[in-house]
């Protein structure tokens, strides 16, 4: 089983795209015409992060304009923990596991 995740942005889909490729080594395949736009409701992208420090560098990036609804702490099930909105209006988990 596989799992695909589109994203939709109104009008910076290309800016987004471009900064997650270049911070978090993502590859971009394919962005569609504009009319297609319909915004993401009640979603999270989850990333899981290798180590602490490579969690704090990814918290700080993300979250750089962005809206923080769970500060980055350490909880039961993780070294590293957080729930965001970057500046691009994509949510996020963020975690290191214990």
């Amino acid at each position: 089983m596989k799992i695909y995740t589109y994203l939709n942005y109104c009008r910076n889909c290309r800016q987004a795209f471009e900064f997650y490729a270049e911070h978090l080594g993502g590859k971009i395949t394919m962005i569609t015409p504009p009319d297609r736009f319909q915004p993401i409701r009640s979603a999270y992208l989850s990333l899981m992060a290798d180590s602490v420090e490579q969690a704090e560098r990814v918290y700080a990036l993300l979250t750089q304009d962005g809206q923080i609804f769970m500060p980055m702490e350490e909880t039961f099930f993780a070294r590293r923990f957080a729930m965001f909105r970057d500046r691009f209006g994509t949510s996020w988990m963020l975690l290191h596991e214990k």
